[in-house]
């Protein structure tokens, strides 16, 4: 028994129960050793003052509670909602029209089709810039001229690859050795059917008449939702590159773009025009003229 003044380690003490022990000390000790010594001031922690009160453990953060978590939460989804970004794909009927400064020449009316898409930026939970890209056709003559050179070649083709082989099978010109020359023959008419399937490729966007980017601020009167009606408009700078369609020449030219929409929830319905003042695009020498484009579109937006 330890007397009262004797010291409660002593080196040969320590050396006879720690070292040795040490020594011969297995892995699920050690581990529980190294457990206690890190748990120990967590555990001091906790249990240095008794007397303070505890939160209940069911607080989450520091001073906070479910309920406040619950609306940081809302916030942050109302805020990521508010400044994502808005995608719409859209088609509809469009108009590009030169229209003259004088009364000698006449102005020119072309109807068509317009392929637009639209990507909108959020800044607030109504403003935000966007940019638009809008791909006019209107003149189909030139699609029905395309296919029909397309065709003719088919043609043509046909005819020929069936003139060789009935040639091949006469016998009593060349005496069945037709088939050879035959065979090359059809190899070298693969040329003109290739022809003709690049110049049906072409013809899908020889109608196009104009080229359309717009840089673009935008306002919506309302909150956007899956059910929502959200009036919007837009407006800014258009850059337009179109082929002249008396001269059939490429000319380019900047003006101002407008646009107003409403979106039912993923459907969108939009009216969108460009103006082309005379003194901000590409002329010929002797004209004067004003080009407009203009659309009205359906799309769906995500």
């Amino acid at each position: 028994m330890r007397n009262l003044g004797e010291p409660f380690f002593t080196a040969a003490s320590f050396e006879s129960t720690w070292l040795i022990d040490v020594r011969g000390l297995s892995c699920a000790r050690a581990l529980a050793i190294l457990a206690i010594v890190f748990a120990g001031p967590y555990a001091h922690a906790q249990i240095a003052d008794p007397d303070e009160p505890r939160q209940p453990a069911s607080t989450v953060g520091a001073g906070s509670s479910p309920a406040d978590a619950a609306k940081t939460s809302s916030a942050d989804a109302d805020h990521e909602r508010a400044h994502r970004a808005v995608t719409t794909w859209a088609i509809g009927p469009t108009q590009f029209s030169v229209v003259p400064t004088n009364d000698v020449a006449e102005p020119i009316h072309h109807p068509g089709v317009v392929l637009d898409f639209s990507v909108n930026q959020r800044l607030s939970s109504n403003a935000g810039f966007g940019l638009r890209l809008a791909w006019g056709l209107t003149e189909f003559r030139r699609f029905k001229s395309f296919t029909s050179v397309g065709y003719d070649i088919g043609s043509w083709t046909t005819t020929a690859y069936r003139d060789v082989w009935s040639w091949a099978g006469d016998r009593e010109k060349h005496g069945g050795w037709g088939v050879v020359p035959a065979i090359f023959g059809s190899v070298g008419l693969l040329v003109p059917y290739m022809v003709a399937g690049v110049i049906y490729l072409v013809a899908v966007v020889a109608p196009s008449t104009y080229l359309e980017i717009d840089a673009l601020g935008t306002y919506e009167f309302g909150q956007d939702g899956t059910r929502g009606v959200v009036p919007y408009l837009k407006g800014g700078l258009g850059f337009v590159g179109y082929l002249h369609p008396e001269h059939n020449q490429l000319l380019g030219g900047v003006g101002p773009s407008v646009g107003f929409g409403v979106r039912f929830g993923k459907v969108d319905l939009a009216v969108k025009g460009t103006w082309l003042p005379p003194w901000l695009h590409g002329e010929f020498p002797g004209e004067h003229s004003h080009i407009l484009m203009g659309g009205l579109t359906i799309g769906y937006a995500n």
